[in-house]
């Protein structure tokens, strides 16, 4: 960037007087065409300008500092591949190296990849952890399925309090705290830049405790009715299960199924099971409980004449 116009201007009493040349470096540089920045795809020639290089001189290329090729030819010609984005110098037989240029190369996102990470600590914690490539440095952001708004972003953080965000130029740590039934759900990880964008998505499963009732939560009285609790807690089984119904305590014990042989009306209610494990205790939202009578029939009293 020396290179060009200079004026040398010289002032007195007796007037002012201008000179001027063209400056002309002879030292060697790298010409990156069309661009030192294109579109992956784009076929880029790179030029090793070496004013004082004589016929047969050999090229010597290097990127990123390591050896390339060399030749009789001062031209190197990529295609655009994303692996040929670095810093190219070239050297004319044994002259000093040109200053290195920069090739980068544009590409759209790819294909994030999303994993969610269960960290049974206290409460309950989930981990959801994204990362993708691109150039353009993509913008990442996770959220709760296509829609919805970002709940976390790796150049704006957060506005949940729960949610602790980490990030890199390339991935997204969000640690989700205190987690609750409504957490549970799709999520979405999405990658933007320039070039284009790209998602993906995961279910997160929440862990806690569903209450279930076979054959079904109507049935005849004198019949049977069997209740099972299932722990969905990082895939460990409750230790210990405790059963209410309408709130009052009825049982406790390792046995996760709640049996009613003969159901008699007054098993009718609202049920509710908590299981408690290494992971904690989590309760079940209430089921109820309907109980059909048979009742006798009334026959209508014969008319008397």
């Amino acid at each position: 960037e020396d290179e060009g116009e200079y004026e040398c201007q010289a002032r007195s009493d007796l007037g002012v007087t201008r000179a001027s040349l063209t400056l002309r470096l002879q030292a060697t540089r790298v010409l990156v065409l069309p661009s030192a920045e294109v579109a992956e795809g784009t076929e880029v020639t790179l030029t090793c300008q070496a004013p004082r290089a004589q016929p047969g001189t050999v090229y010597t290329w290097l990127k990123n500092g390591r050896w390339v090729t060399e030749g009789p030819e001062p031209s190197l010609a990529l295609r655009g591949h994303r692996s040929d984005a670095g810093l190219y110098s070239c050297r004319a037989g044994r002259g000093p190296p040109a200053p290195p240029a920069t090739l980068t190369v544009l590409y759209a996102p790819q294909q994030p990849s999303f994993v969610a990470l269960a960290e049974p600590r206290g409460g309950r914690q989930a981990v959801l952890l994204c990362s993708a490539d691109g150039v353009p440095t993509p913008d990442i952001a996770v959220s709760r399925g296509q829609g919805h708004p970002a709940l976390a972003t790796n150049r704006g953080g957060t506005s949940d309090p729960r949610f602790e965000v980490r990030a890199t130029p390339t991935s997204l740590r969000v640690a989700m705290a205190g987690l609750e039934p409504g957490d549970a759900g799709l999520y979405l990880c999405s990658a933007t830049n320039s070039r284009g964008s790209v998602a993906t998505s995961l279910r997160l499963e929440v862990p806690g405790v569903t209450l279930s009732v076979e054959p079904s939560q109507e049935v005849p009285e004198g019949t049977k009715a069997t209740m099972s609790c299932s722990a969905t807690a990082w895939g460990d089984k409750g230790d210990n299960y405790t059963w209410y119904r309408d709130g009052r305590w009825l049982w406790e014990g390792p046995s996760a199924s709640f049996v009613l042989s003969p159901v008699s009306s007054a098993d009718g209610g609202s049920y509710q099971c908590r299981a408690s494990g290494t992971w904690g205790t989590a309760t079940s939202v209430p089921v109820s409980l309907s109980v059909l009578c048979e009742c006798p029939q009334r026959h209508p009293a014969p008319a008397t004449p």
